[in-house]
């Protein structure tokens, strides 16, 4: 968007998926990782990686998005497109 937000306008959402059992318990386990061996960690993220299933997971499949102020933002896009334009005719 070339029209930047006043605030944030897009909720975004967690859709049902297995995939955020395995990411939300890898944040879990992020803190023992300090204490373990490098083998121990590439067993861990292994084990996440099988747990993921197959790759690449669509983010459509993961999280919904909603944008807010759309037309507020094609408003304010169209004013900025004609006010150049009309700043570009003077020059011209």
């Amino acid at each position: 968007s070339l029209v930047e937000p006043r605030r944030n306008d897009t909720k975004i959402m967690r859709r049902c998926h297995a995939a955020w059992a395995v990411i939300d318990s890898a944040f879990d386990c992020a803190g023992q990782a300090l204490s373990e061996t490098e083998q121990d960690l590439v067993a861990r993220v292994n084990v996440f990686m099988k747990a993921l299933g197959p790759m690449p997971i669509r983010l459509d499949q993961l999280m919904s998005f909603e944008t807010r102020r759309v037309a507020v933002k094609k408003r304010t896009l169209k004013g900025l497109v004609s006010s150049l334009l009309r700043s570009h005719m003077k020059n011209a």
